[in-house]
């Protein structure tokens, strides 16, 4: 049998430290947690303030409205993935980029540089008007066209040329038209061009930006 009266009954000190032991409140958040909190939300935005002007200086972000406009059945968008075999840039070359069919590049002073373009199969740009649909230019900048067809004969000597103006409070973009001549070279051939070769220069600026979103093909009969 246990003997209760030789059990010890528990004091008020015995109390106390059960409840110490047991029962002890959640401590409360140091101070310094607090300050460590704000240190790295601080650091983390000044690692993203140095990473976006990283990606600034070494990178070029186009910002452009959409163009509007749609275009008709007749007409042919070259820069259209199955019209476009491959795109080179000509030298001199400063910054050039095609990015989701946008194509942007840097003109120097009174220096022609452009792009050519390589077509998948030939096409007919008899009785043909050819449009390069550009970002209005804020100074005035010219463009020769160079056609090449599948015998290697070419318009070099007698390009076709348009002139872009200074629109910048007009229109957000620029249809630069180039009617394509029957005598622009006596032996080549309109119906059988695979190649087009676009010049473009200026003598305004050191160096002018330039953003041809598309080049169409017209038919005008």
């Amino acid at each position: 049998m246990i003997d209760f009266a030789s059990l010890k009954t528990i004091s008020t000190d015995d109390s106390k430290r059960l409840e110490t032991s047991f029962f002890r409140p959640p401590k409360k958040e140091k101070p310094h947690s607090e300050k460590k909190k704000k240190l790295i939300i601080i650091s983390s935005a000044a690692i993203a303030v140095i990473l976006v002007i990283i990606f600034l200086v070494n990178f070029k972000v186009l910002i452009l409205p959409e163009h509007k406009k749609s275009y008709k059945a007749q007409t042919i968008q070259l820069l259209d993935k199955k019209n476009l075999s491959s795109l080179e840039f000509s030298e001199p070359r400063l910054f050039a980029t095609i990015t989701g069919g946008i194509i942007y590049f840097d003109v120097p002073f009174n220096t022609k540089t452009g792009f050519t373009v390589n077509l998948a199969k030939k096409i007919d740009l008899s009785n043909a008007q050819l449009v390069v649909l550009l970002k209005a230019p804020h100074n005035e900048i010219t463009v020769d066209a160079i056609l090449r067809d599948v015998n290697f004969f070419s318009n070099s000597r007698k390009p076709l040329r348009a002139v872009a103006s200074n629109a910048r409070e007009k229109e957000t973009y620029v249809e630069l038209g180039f009617d394509v001549q029957e005598d622009a070279s006596p032996n080549l051939n309109l119906v059988h061009i695979n190649q087009l070769r676009f010049y473009f220069s200026q003598k305004e600026v050191s160096s002018m930006p330039v953003i041809v979103k598309n080049i169409i093909v017209k038919k005008l009969r």
